[in-house]
This record gives structure tokens, C-alpha cells and sequence, in this order.
């Protein structure tokens, strides 16, 4: 194993630390600014981002508030792909309105939308934001990891310029040979998406599915490494590893409907290469779908870590 010398070491981590002081913007942005600092200024290309969760706690949520903050920003060539395994192209569509317009997303699913939000709806500027299709979604249940580098390149191809590359979620893909182990399986996938993000240079986020043993666990059920399904080897690729967690998912508070407030949503990260092991705080609005970075309501719930 070659031995980098500590001099060079030391000149790496200080230029890292006059960046950090200067907060000096790199990547592409989140579009939270807490995040973004958390990440050396955004996402890296290159570079592969994990977000893992139980079902149902928020992690397709929290990347399509990614997507619907990131597209504004976006030149006429460059686009976003969005590989989806669970949810259907018109549901997608669905939620990135509701994130976007700030209407909630039973009244878009539904027939019970006012005059005054239809017309919100219809005139919203994302509207023409997603009319300029800077977004690729692609939806299939089990797709082959072939077939997704296929779609890449040929964008790049096309002249288009892959911005961000989601996969939703990384158990569901195919790798190239099913009768292997399942974790020697994911690891042969996972060295194959670190290859094509440092060939098409675009970075890589990814959900993950946890182990059910989360729950059953006494000191806690915030998830850590070892609870990513197949997590000896996710953990050693990806380079940033992140837990979502919404504290009202195991506890609802007691008294009055709190269902229509914001609550907490947390990001608890478990491998960060530059900096320590922060838990990031947002406030979530389920009935809209969205995310924001102001923590509007504070939950007095405590999850043991």
C-alpha cells in the first residue's frame, strides 16, 4: 500500500480548512445551506452519497426536495436523472408539485383543489421549470446497472451534461450476476456506479434499505453502518453515509393533531471522509412533501442514539 507523505497530508487538510473558512461554494449545491457545509461546499463528482432509512421514514422525500431545489438552478444542456425502483413517473410528478407549490399533496392526488390553488398550481414557475426537461425520470422496478450507464452516456451523447444521478433505491438494482452472494453482489455493483461516476464525472446519491433488527434493538433505533442491508460493503464505497430519521415516526405526540405542523427531520451522519459526524436538523411538512432547512416546530421526543 503506497504511503502518502504527511507533509503532503498536512497541505491537503490545510487548503481544506481555508476553503471551509472561507466558505467558498464547490459542487453542486444542495440547495441547503447546512448540508452543503457539511459536504465541503456540495456534491462532489465522482463521489457516491448514501441515505438509508426504514420504510417509510422520509428518504425518497428528502431526495426529491434534492431534485426540486437543484433543477432551478440548472443551465438549458445540463440535466438531473432520477432512477426510480418504488414510485410511478406520475406520482413523482405529483410530489415534486406538491414540494414545489407548497400545495398539499392529497388535494394534487386528489379532485378537492380550489380555484385559488388551481390556478397557484398551473401558473407556478416550476411548471416551467420541469417543461424545459432538465429532468430524466426513469422508472422500472428492477433495473440493470448496464442500462443505466447505457442512459448516461447516451445523454452525454446527445450534449447534455449530467448534473446529479439518483438512484431510488440500490437494492433493487440488477447487478451482473445474480447467482453470487448477495453482499459480494452489491459490492461488484457498488464498484461499478464509483467507476461510471468518475467517468461521466457527475456524483452518485443512493437510498438504502436498513435491517429490520433496528427495531428490535434496546439502546436505540437510530440506525448506524452495520444496519445498511448489505452494509459491510456500502459502507466502504460510498464516501458520505447518512441516516434519516423523523423522531415523530416512533412517537406521535400526545394532546392535539400535531399531523398538519412541521416536525423534525433529521440527518444523522455515519461516514463523512472531511469532516466529524454532524446530525442535521430540518423541519418537515408531510401533507406538502417538503423539507425546509428552518426548524418552525421543535419536538420535545428524544431517540436514543
Amino acid at each position: 500500500m503506497y504511503n502518502i507523505p504527511t507533509d503532503q497530508l498536512l497541505a491537503a487538510e490545510l487548503q481544506n480548512i481555508n476553503f471551509r473558512v472561507s466558505k467558498t461554494k464547490k459542487g453542486f449545491s444542495s440547495g441547503y445551506s447546512l448540508l452543503d457545509q457539511d459536504l465541503m461546499g456540495g456534491f462532489q463528482a465522482g463521489e457516491l452519497y448514501c441515505f438509508g432509512s426504514v420504510v417509510g421514514m422520509g428518504k425518497t422525500m428528502f431526495t426529491l426536495n434534492l431534485v426540486v431545489n437543484q433543477l432551478q438552478s440548472l443551465a438549458s444542456n445540463e440535466v438531473i436523472v432520477f432512477i426510480s425502483t418504488g414510485t410511478s413517473r406520475p406520482v413523482l410528478i405529483q410530489k415534486l408539485l406538491a414540494i414545489a407549490t407548497g400545495i398539499e399533496l392529497r388535494k394534487i392526488q386528489g379532485s378537492d383543489l380550489s380555484k385559488d390553488e388551481l390556478s397557484t398550481l398551473e401558473g407556478h414557475p416550476f411548471i416551467d421549470t420541469l417543461k424545459l426537461n432538465n429532468l430524466i425520470i426513469v422508472e422500472n422496478n428492477k433495473p440493470f446497472f448496464a442500462d443505466i450507464n447505457v442512459t448516461m452516456n447516451e445523454l452525454i451523447k446527445e450534449g447534455k451534461v449530467p448534473k446529479m444521478l439518483f438512484i431510488d433505491c440500490l437494492q433493487e438494482v440488477q447487478v451482473p450476476d445474480e447467482n453470487t452472494d448477495r453482499e459480494q453482489a452489491i459490492f461488484t455493483l457498488l464498484k461499478l456506479i464509483k467507476v461510471m461516476a468518475a467517468q461521466v464525472k457527475v456524483p452518485i446519491l443512493f437510498t438504502s434499505k436498513i435491517s429490520k433488527r433496528v427495531f428490535y434493538r434496546k439502546e436505540g433505533q437510530i440506525p448506524k453502518l452495520e444496519d445498511l442491508l448489505h452494509s459491510r460493503y456500502i459502507a466502504k464505497v460510498a464516501d458520505y453515509v447518512y441516516m434519516v430519521l423523523r423522531p415523530n415516526y416512533y412517537e406521535i405526540p400526545e394532546g392535539p393533531d400535531f399531523s398538519g405542523l412541521p416536525e423534525e427531520f433529521h440527518l444523522f451522519c455515519r461516514k463523512n471522509k472531511h469532516l466529524p459526524l454532524d446530525v442535521l436538523v430540518f423541519s418537515a411538512e408531510l401533507k406538502k412533501y417538503k423539507i425546509s432547512q428552518e426548524l418552525v416546530y421543535i419536538s420535545s421526543k428524544k431517540i436514543i442514539s
